[in-house]
């Protein structure tokens, strides 16, 4: 909660099946996961997660290949709605970097 202070943002606690929410004035409210499906423990995870920049802060994020590997597992139908949105998301930022997953390579 200090850290959300310090930023400005508020903090939506979770109801229903809603997650908690984060948001700050001026920026649109993004979900705080505290489970996701078909992933491996948290130290795994973390050792996997990558930093971006958001303004002024570096976050560690799940890279979008977990993150779909998430989505499939869990296979709810908000999921299901975005795992085809995802997927494309993957394939063009392959296509850009020349990377392909252990998956498509062995599709192909």
């Amino acid at each position: 909660m200090q850290a959300l202070v310090q930023v400005g943002a508020s903090y939506i606690p979770p109801f229903g099946h809603n997650p908690p929410i984060a948001r700050r004035a001026g920026s649109d409210p993004f979900d705080i996961a505290i489970r996701m499906s078909g992933l491996d423990e948290f130290a795994a995870e973390w050792e996997r997660a990558v930093e971006i920049k958001v303004g002024r802060l570096r976050l560690k994020v799940l890279p979008l290949e977990r993150i779909l590997a998430s989505k499939q597992a869990a296979n709810r139908p908000k999921d299901q709605r975005v795992i085809p949105v995802l997927q494309n998301t993957l394939r063009t930022l392959q296509m850009k970097t020349g990377r392909r997953t252990k998956n498509a390579k062995a599709k192909k």
